[in-house]
């Protein structure tokens, strides 16, 4: 079944990166509200949930040690980070089953940019994936208040400032909007599944 598969391939690439198992979760519930907040149907939120766990299975492709290097990161190392998003849709989209092709679109389209200043494909706007817009916000929403080897956790407050601030250019605007009214769904989910 295409849910069991998904699931065992996200904790494969996080076991690869130091990102914890909890993140995938966290994004697909947050990925999961979005959904419902644009009225998806049942099926449709579902879906694009579980897909969503995949949304960085192509960094299997990029070497562990520039996935978990603490110090930041040089400019060829970040473009080999680029490439993760190329390696997953690469993975995932000539295999059957809607929820794959979903994940191919998630995985390819995710740093996009509402403005097209994103990577690999300077898509924008309408041109991105509505899913991928809204695995954007759920990933960068995770990313921010999280710690990472990196860096330190963020405010949720000042996550929420940044996410709207980054309304049009960043992120789909009525998105961010979404994401705004139903802030307190996030954070009950961050409680729910704790680092």
């Amino acid at each position: 079944d295409q849910e069991t598969l998904v699931r065992s391939l996200a904790e494969l690439v996080e076991a690869q990166s130091k990102e914890t198992g909890q993140h995938v979760k966290r994004v697909a519930a947050y990925t999961e509200i979005l959904c419902r907040a644009l009225g998806f149907s049942e099926e449709e939120t579902w879906k694009v949930s579980v897909a969503s766990m995949m949304h960085d299975v192509g960094k299997i492709g990029v070497p562990r040690e520039i996935l978990n290097k603490p110090s930041k990161l040089t400019e060829e190392e970040f473009e080999e980070v680029k490439k993760h998003v190329d390696y997953g849709y690469d993975l995932l989209r000539n295999s059957s089953g809607e929820i794959m092709k979903i994940a191919a679109r998630i995985a390819h389209e995710h740093h996009e940019r509402f403005d097209g200043s994103g990577y690999q494909n300077n898509m924008k706007a309408e041109e991105i994936s509505l899913y991928a817009r809204c695995v954007a916000i759920a990933d960068v929403f995770d990313a921010l208040v999280s710690h990472r080897c990196y860096k330190d956790a963020w405010d949720p407050e000042q996550v929420r400032a940044e996410i709207l601030s980054q309304a049009g250019s960043q992120f789909d605007p009525k998105l961010t909007e979404l994401f705004n009214s139903h802030f307190e769904e996030f954070l009950h989910v961050m409680e729910r599944f704790p680092d």
